[in-house]
């Protein structure tokens, strides 16, 4: 489990790199007929909805006091700027939907 949520953290990144540049480029898709308005909505909320659950699994890793004592620092340390990230991730994902929502 800990290799999908690595691999997703890794794709979700390179993904907002390139659409957090600007929501120009998702308005221009949208506007063009590019892409519908609800299949935005839709991707995003799939995303959204891993994302989360991602989160909430490394959430519990690092609440889970014995994990925390057993694991080594550099563990413990990727864990807490992955929860970082994902959270950063979900944060970039609500403005997305707020902003496709709008358009």
């Amino acid at each position: 489990m800990q290799y999908n949520i690595w691999r997703n953290n890794k794709v979700i990144q390179k993904l907002f790199e390139e659409q957090s540049k600007s929501f120009d480029y998702m308005s221009n898709c949208i506007s063009v007929g590019i892409v519908t308005k609800d299949k935005e909505l839709s991707r995003l909320t799939k995303e959204l909805d891993r994302v989360e659950k991602d989160l909430i699994i490394v959430s519990k890793k690092l609440s889970d006091s014995k994990f925390v004592e057993r694991a080594t620092k550099e563990i413990v340390d990727k864990t807490r700027t992955q929860r970082q990230n994902l959270s950063e991730m979900k944060n970039k994902l609500l403005v997305a939907k707020k902003f496709a929502n709008e358009l």
